[in-house]
């Protein structure tokens, strides 16, 4: 790491509180061109009109015309029937006049077709025009709206290039606790950075580490290359010159290690825990105004009958607490419990015996516990951490520090209660930072903001799962597919036969006669006659007839339904899967239930082009 800080990486420290940022797709951003394509413009309807009127006008002169031309034509024929009838001399005058009556009759209906046919061949040349004209103006028209489309989409792929990529997560201002609830080390370590960056823009950041990971040393060398002091100390082993105890009094000193030996637990017996402060808080009396835990494991050592080697009393401290301070009697009833707070002050036994650090004037100040494994030391070194920085938050002046404390997943619920009260009064912003969502954790969530990381374990990704919430959605819960068909053949053969016989037989009788024609005239001749006829017929009829019918059909039918479920707004699979800088901030939205953002905490991101440390504009 350089002395000075990239410009790039500068930007981590402006101001905000950030947890990361939002990616936005650019092109989501591009904007269809929604005009529609031209059409042509209808012809004029005087134009349609005119022609369909010259059309039917001809048709109605050719037609009349051609009526009177048949008309006559078939007189002319009649006419030349008649002539060889009556003689040539007569029908060729009436022949002629018939010609010259139909030349005549006919004249007036050609004249008329022909005015018709110029007519329409006028209208035709004006529809022509006309559709010329708009198709021309289509064209045009069609030419101004690809070059108007192109000039949107060039217009498009220029904001697109210059658009946002990422916006600055913020977390809500509503909130000043901030639970994240999992992650990775890794995660941690560059939640930490974005994080606490960002609020060093403003104020002073005091930062807890108890992951025993040193997981905020990223966070200090990029705050010490930007400029900002910084103060970090890793204990046990700088427990001589740490920052714990520092603005603390005598009173509050006891007060907090009485809280650490028991952890916060409430069924510890109160008569120990009220011996243990009478015990303690008179040995701090004795001490003066110089109250350390050096001093106070040195006093508890010399009311044992114990050597304090370590030279951090006076002769005179170590006989007036040997001598003066209990009675003999108090002394050996209290031997237990002196044997029990020495036992536990032993590993912090160091802590004091140096000239302590302050947190006053420092920008950033981390204090992390080294990696080591788990240890009734480390314990009890853990809820002293926390104890002290309740007091010292309690005690803070006009700018107090904002407050991270990661890895709080061993302590407990009523430590981080009265720490997360302090915090809230003075309008502190506290951010904790559990491993797994169990416990104390379990317990808190909810207080304030909270976001989410990756959650190995199931049970767990199924509680942080219920905490989002579930939301209705429409999924598909049935589908029917029917298929039928039918085939039918039908064969038919028919014969017949049929026969006919009959027989006819007519007889006649005929009788005529003559006369001289008057009224009693005689018979001149007389005619008498008779005949008969008979026949016989018969007919034989044979006819046969086969018909064939087939049919085949076929029927088929999709149906689908749907129903309304309420499942998670986010699966506890999805949250067992997140990438390590994943991190997922859930915000309780009035009247809209929880709404989830997703972001990422890499510091890298902000080395990127089209970054903004700002959310991101909303788009209507």
């Amino acid at each position: 790491m350089t002395d000075r800080l990239p410009v790039s990486q500068g930007r981590l420290f402006t101001p905000g509180r950030r947890l990361g940022w939002v990616f936005r797709d650019p092109h989501s951003l591009s904007r269809p061109f929604t005009e529609p394509e031209p059409r042509p413009r209808p012809l004029p309807d005087h134009v349609l009109a005119h022609a369909h009127h010259a059309h039917a006008a001809q048709r109605l002169q050719r037609r009349q015309a051609w009526t009177v031309f048949g008309t006559m034509s078939l007189a002319l024929l009649a006419m030349a029937g008649c002539t060889r009838v009556l003689g040539s001399a007569y029908s060729a005058g009436a022949a002629l006049s018939l010609v010259v009556l139909s030349v005549l009759a006919a004249t007036p209906g050609v004249v008329m077709a022909a005015v018709a046919g110029h007519r329409r061949t006028v209208a035709d040349h004006a529809l022509a025009r006309a559709r010329q004209f708009t198709e021309q103006e289509h064209r045009l028209a069609h030419a101004a709206w690809l070059e108007r489309r192109a000039a949107h989409e060039r217009a498009q792929r220029a904001a697109v290039a210059e658009a946002l990529e990422w916006g600055s997560a913020h977390a809500p201002s509503s909130a000043r606790r901030l639970d994240v609830i999992g992650g990775s080390l890794w995660g941690w370590e560059a939640l930490l950075t974005v994080h606490g960056a960002s609020m060093l823009s403003s104020q002073p950041v005091l930062v807890i580490d108890l992951s025993r990971e040193v997981v905020c040393r990223e966070l200090a060398t990029l705050a010490a290359a930007a400029g900002r002091t910084v103060h970090a100390e890793v204990l046990p082993a700088q427990l001589a010159g740490s920052v714990l105890g520092a603005g603390l009094s005598a009173d509050q000193l006891v007060d907090a290690l009485v809280e650490s030996m028991y952890g916060g637990e409430r069924p510890a017996a109160r008569a120990d825990r009220s011996l243990d402060h009478r015990l303690l808080s008179t040995l701090a009396g004795a001490l003066g105004e110089r109250v350390t835990v050096a001093r106070l494991v040195a006093g508890v050592r010399v009311l044992l009958g114990q050597d304090d080697g370590a030279g951090r009393l006076t002769a005179e401290e170590r006989d007036h607490i040997a001598a003066e301070l209990f009675s003999d009697t108090y002394l050996e009833q209290a031997h237990q419990a002196l044997a029990r707070i020495e036992s536990y002050l032993h590993p912090l036994r160091e802590l004091g015996a140096g000239r302590p650090a302050r947190a006053d004037g420092v920008a950033l100040t981390c204090v992390a516990l080294e990696e080591a494994g788990r240890n009734p030391g480390g314990e009890l070194l853990t809820d002293l951490i926390v104890q002290w920085l309740t007091h010292y938050v309690g005690a803070a002046g006009a700018h107090p520090p904002a407050v991270i404390v990661a890895g709080a997943d061993e302590l407990s619920r009523a430590h981080l209660e009265r720490l997360s009260d302090a915090c809230e009064r003075r309008r502190v912003p506290l951010t904790v930072l559990f491993r797994h969502l169990r416990e104390s954790s379990l317990q808190l969530v909810g207080g304030g903001a909270v976001a989410f990381m990756r959650l190995g374990n199931h049970q767990e990704a199924v509680q942080a799962a219920d905490f989002i919430g579930r939301r209705h959605t429409f999924v598909l819960s049935g589908m029917t597919r029917t298929l039928g068909g039918s085939q039918t053949h039908t064969a038919t053969d028919t014969f017949g036969r049929s026969a006919t016989r009959g027989t006819s037989t007519s007889r006649g009788h005929t009788e005529s006669s003559t006369g001289d024609g008057t009224p009693f005239g005689g018979i001149v001749s007389l005619s008498r006659g008779f005949s008969s006829s008979t026949g016989t017929s018969q007919s034989t009829t044979r006819n046969w007839s086969s018909a064939r019918a087939f049919a085949d059909g076929a029927s088929w039918s999709d149906a689908s339904s749907t129903q309304r479920v309420y499942e998670y707004a986010v699966e506890p699979t999805a949250l067992q899967h997140l990438p390590d800088y994943a991190v997922l901030l859930a915000e309780v939205a009035a009247g809209q239930g929880v709404r989830v953002t997703p972001a990422d905490c890499n510091p890298a991101i902000v080395t990127l082009p089209r970054v903004s440390t700002e959310p991101l504009p909303v788009i209507t």
